[in-house]
């Protein structure tokens, strides 16, 4: 009898995946715990084993295709003894409806001829069009001032800046042309209101791909990784307000070392030819600026030394950041861990066999609000806060994301009973990737501290602390590093 593989759920959450790549062919012999398939969801690519043993008799779904929903058939295997042409036959009918795209797929730019220029005569006119929206008229206060200096109404004069706004030279042009004076008695009546411009559509796939040479590029699709990641960034430009701060540096001699060290790096061959071993980004220089900043001061020195290039973690979900620094806090690392295994192993979710040798994933706020209160233990005023936290982060009453403002996020945090300057500082470092964060309160930390001999009270460690900002989250790294190489050679 033959035997159907289908779509696995990778997640509680997964609906659907990408099908990236089949590892195994038509014919080919599988057993249980063989790597057949990667899949994509929308954290990672996970390889997908089988679980009984047979021929592969049919591939229904073709590697690269998009959205294959869970559960839907996606391979047939014959089994023992059964004819694999037979057992092909009788799973072909049940392909998911999903887009196929190969794995490597050669782009094909659009012929169609150039899109046409508008006119300009249009064009024109819509920018000379009076910059108004009811009775009020867009103008710079410098073309304004000179209006009704020289008597002009600047309702009537036809702007020529950002869209259609009036500036000094429309007003200089007016006033030379002898128009537009302003009327001494009642107006006429006002024209109507201009009806409000339809938001822009984005620019399509084929517009974009008519702006380059047919042939010189390759469509690489996205992973479902990039695609969450572009659809948070929308959201978060869509739903925050934004402000933006610029600094003007002069970049010209670290942008001149960083070509002369591409230049200088060594090739290696790979299936598209020889490439460079090696490519530097700016922010690669940085993080080599800062780790010399902390190798200059003499305590530290030997330390970076030893691991310069230290990096700030980060995390993909910043509630479960928050949950697990919360029942954490205030508590040792064994402890913190015999807490957090107990609580995974009674409200967690059974994750499917996987290469990684996973079983239960870490519980959801809802999940701990839910079920949390038969595995959490301790005092009775902690339990009800962590419960009451989890309970507003399933409901979004609490929010938490790495969108937030630094400042806004530790206010909102600080103002929920059960959390603390160290649990707002270690979420800001982890979550939002802040840093300039040093929680002097933390015991590992002025463990760290003191090994190397510096101050481990907090105000003491705190004032040393000061000169290195703003790069006192990577010292805190530092200090949490030796204090774990010291307990472990202990």
């Amino acid at each position: 009898m033959s035997i159907e593989i289908k779509m696995p759920a990778l997640s509680p959450t997964m609906e659907e995946g990408n099908l990236a790549k089949w590892l195994v062919k038509e014919g080919d012999h599988v057993s249980p715990g063989d790597v057949i398939a990667e899949i994509e969801t929308d954290k990672a690519t996970m390889e997908v084993e089988a679980v009984d043993e047979g021929t592969v008799a049919k591939l229904v779904v073709p590697a690269g295709t998009e959205g294959v929903k869970v559960n839907a058939l996606i391979a047939v295997l014959a089994g023992e003894g059964e004819d694999v042409g037979a057992a092909a036959k009788g799973g072909g009918d049940v392909a998911p409806k999903a887009e196929a795209k190969p794995e490597a797929a050669k782009a094909e730019a659009p012929k169609a001829d150039a899109p046409k220029a508008a006119p300009v005569a249009a064009a024109a006119a819509a920018n000379a069009a009076p910059a108004a929206t009811g009775n009020r008229t867009f103008a710079s206060p410098l073309a304004r001032r000179i209006a009704r200096d020289a008597g002009v109404d600047v309702a009537a004069v036809a702007g020529s800046g950002p869209h259609g706004r009036v500036v000094k030279a429309d007003v200089e042009a007016t006033i030379a042309g002898g128009g537009a004076k302003a009327a001494p008695a009642a107006k006429a009546a006002p024209a109507p209101a201009a009806a409000p411009a339809a938001a822009p559509k984005p620019i399509s796939d084929d517009a974009v791909l008519k702006l380059f040479e047919e042939g010189s590029y390759e469509l690489v699709p996205h992973d479902n990784m990039r695609k969450t990641i572009a659809r948070r960034l929308v959201e978060a430009k869509s739903t925050i307000p934004h402000f933006y701060l610029t600094v003007d540096c002069e970049l010209d001699a670290l942008l001149a070392l960083r070509a002369q060290l591409n230049a200088a790096a060594p090739k290696k061959k790979t299936d598209k030819g020889e490439v460079a071993a090696y490519k530097l980004s700016v922010n690669d220089m940085i993080i080599k600026a800062m780790a010399m900043a902390l190798a200059a001061v003499p305590e530290l020195t030997e330390r970076v030394a030893a691991l310069p290039g230290i990096r700030l973690p980060g995390t993909v979900d910043a509630h479960e950041l928050l949950l697990r620094g919360l029942i954490g806090q205030q508590i040792s690392v064994s402890a913190a861990r015999t807490h957090l295994t107990r609580l995974t192993r009674a409200t967690g979710t059974a994750f499917p066999a996987n290469p990684l040798g996973l079983t239960t994933l870490f519980p959801t706020a809802a999940d701990i609000a839910s079920h949390g209160h038969q595995a959490l233990t301790g005092p009775r005023t902690r339990v009800h806060n962590l419960l009451r936290i989890t309970e507003r982060l399933a409901s979004g009453a609490l929010s938490l994301s790495s969108a937030d403002d630094p400042g806004e996020q530790r206010t909102r945090l600080l103002a929920e009973p059960g959390i603390g300057p160290w649990t707002a500082d270690y979420v800001a470092m982890r979550v939002l990737g802040a840093g300039d964060v040093f929680p002097v309160t933390d015991v590992a930390l002025r463990a760290g501290a003191d090994r190397l001999g510096l101050p481990s009270a907090p105000t003491g460690l705190a004032r040393w602390a000061e000169s290195l900002s703003p790069w006192r989250s990577y010292t805190a790294m530092h200090l949490w590093r030796i204090a774990a190489t010291s307990k472990g050679q202990s």
